[in-house]
């Protein structure tokens, strides 16, 4: 049974989408299948990875909220061996206000993903910055969470409402045994005094639930070297459970 991780912060320019798509890539390269859902209506994974035709249209996210469309016919192949991937387009916005009195609405993830999470080993799902329904969904289908951190000020007083939502959902019957993958240090200065006083408040904090990866801030680069190390980190802590 594959393992789903949800990589969600409610706070926008943290790495998210960028941690995304370079663990999937990672783990994948280190031999393991990958399913990669961009549930993000911006659909920058899907920027990324897509190699369809011009739009996404009929074939993403949305459709599969929707039930216009089955998980088979939404999961879609990439450059990269072993990693597949379900894209996202700008409907799924819509899904927020057509899915408010659907009593199951924090389900239908979860439902669909029931059948395909024996194929691969790690399912991720890249969430938007909101705490909505398609978050909501994420966190509902997976059994972790990776939980991106910029070293600023503003960041880091949001850790308490993401906190805050997975434990709402630790108390419901939806995913009692949701757990915290770990937080993820990421576009680190090591030079900035305020970002590695910060660094050392989470570690002290939170300790061994962070990432010993820290991915540093580096203009013009992926940080492949960091999700390298990032991967193997979950590969040899999935081992253990």
């Amino acid at each position: 049974m594959g393992k789903v991780i949800a990589i969600a912060n409610q706070k926008g320019q943290v790495g998210k989408t960028t941690t995304a798509i370079n663990l999937a890539i990672c783990l994948a390269r280190a031999g393991q299948k990958v399913l990669l859902v961009d549930a993000d209506a911006r659909a920058g994974a899907t920027e990324t990875l897509w190699r369809g035709p011009a739009s996404v249209k009929g074939e993403s996210v949305y459709e599969l909220f929707t039930g216009r469309i089955g998980i088979a016919t939404a999961i879609h192949e990439t450059g990269y061996e072993r990693l597949h991937f379900i894209p996202s387009d700008i409907n799924l916005v819509e899904v927020e206000l057509k899915f408010l009195d659907n009593p199951a609405r924090n389900l239908v993830l979860r439902e669909a993903m029931a059948s395909v999470r024996g194929r691969y080993d790690y399912i991720l799902i890249d969430c938007a910055p909101s705490l909505g329904i398609i978050t909501t969904n994420a966190l509902v289908a997976s059994d972790s969470v990776i939980i991106p951190i910029h070293p600023e000020m503003y960041p880091v007083d949001g850790i308490g409402k993401i906190l805050q939502t997975i434990r709402i959902i630790q108390d419901s019957e939806q995913n009692p045994d949701l757990g915290i993958e770990g937080f993820l240090i990421t576009m680190y200065e090591k030079n900035a005094s305020v970002q590695s006083q910060i660094v050392t408040e989470i570690r002290d904090v939170f300790k061994e639930m962070v990432f010993n990866t820290t991915i540093l801030y580096n203009p013009g680069t992926n940080g492949a070297e960091s999700y390298s190390r990032l991967a193997e980190e979950i590969i040899a802590k999935s081992s253990k459970e």
